[in-house]
């Protein structure tokens, strides 16, 4: 595998957070091929000892300035998660918030990351719930978001 800064960081962060159920997420860029986000992305990750679902953030927020349409954007991710489960043989968690109706149906058929920062989501589909986006935590500087796994 080739490896990068972010490549060495993601290991290094990884090493430090034994006793933790670890996992990792890609930033989805809504102008970017998806297969290569997915190829670096797989790269990047230890897939293979994740303990928590890969997960796929889809959001505008913090994106690029000139995304695709949203049918290039839904091909485009549809591609990424093609290659991700391909080689995973497990369905992608996605992060998906609600300006991004368009990927409904794409999320219909994997797990999901509800953000309610006020209440519990009221739908029972979710597998992670952000309940904050501005918390403390020791040893972490600045704002942390916190979230609940639903696990079995």
């Amino acid at each position: 595998k080739k490896t990068t800064k972010k490549t060495r960081t993601y290991r290094n962060h990884y090493k430090t957070l034994r006793g933790l159920d670890v996992g990792a997420y890609h930033f989805f860029t809504f102008c970017t091929d998806g297969q290569q986000q997915a190829e670096h992305f797989l790269a990047t990750v230890d897939y293979e000892n994740s303990d928590l679902p890969l997960a796929l953030d889809l959001e505008f927020g913090g994106n690029c300035k000139n995304p695709f349409s949203e049918e290039k954007i839904v091909a485009e991710v549809q591609s990424f998660l093609n290659t991700v489960e391909a080689r995973t043989n497990e369905k992608t968690l996605l992060y998906v918030l609600e300006d991004l109706e368009f990927l409904n149906e794409i999320a219909e058929e994997r797990p999901v990351w509800r953000r309610s920062i006020f209440r519990k989501p009221g739908n029972d589909n979710w597998l992670v719930w952000q309940f904050s986006g501005i918390s403390k935590v020791d040893g972490i500087e600045g704002p942390v978001d916190l979230n609940v796994f639903k696990k079995s």
